[in-house]
């Protein structure tokens, strides 16, 4: 897995606000898609340094790999594609909300790369997020070996 690659592309994904802002949910959020906490300290109406939320940013990213490692039991075994796109997914939607994607866990568990990444489409998430989704299931179904 490229990690560098992949902290790309969920910066590209999430886009940047150095004020909070509400996000598509209608949630408070700020930075590269970080979803403030009850115990953040981010004041709306403030311009936060670039510095401190790229330190959020990483110690959100670091969260998320470690939570795929260690919530997804084949995760080392995937394809470094695969394993980026379930770091994309668990930044954006959190590791609980992806550990309900079953279908799509379990097809690539079996190495159904295209399966994975059409169960990955047809959801909520697909069709809350729009280009990311299709995306991130490319990433997937190119890890699918021809037969």
């Amino acid at each position: 897995m490229d990690l560098e690659r992949v902290k790309s592309q969920i910066k590209h994904h999430e886009g940047y606000r150095d004020t909070v802002y509400k996000d598509s949910l209608g949630y408070r959020t700020i930075g590269y898609g970080h979803l403030c906490l009850p115990e953040d300290k981010y004041e709306d109406d403030v311009a936060y340094p670039d510095d401190v939320l790229e330190k959020q940013f990483e110690d959100d990213f670091d969260v998320c790999v470690i939570d795929v490692q260690h919530n997804i039991s084949f995760f080392q075994d995937l394809p470094p594609a695969a394993q980026e796109a379930l770091v994309n997914l668990s930044y954006n939607m959190g590791i609980k909300r992806l550990l309900q994607f079953k279908k799509t866990l379990k097809h690539l568990r079996e190495g159904s790369f295209v399966k994975a990444s059409e169960e990955l489409l047809d959801s909520r998430y697909a069709r809350q997020v729009g280009k990311r989704s299709n995306e991130v299931a490319d990433m997937i179904a190119s890890c699918e070996v021809p037969a």
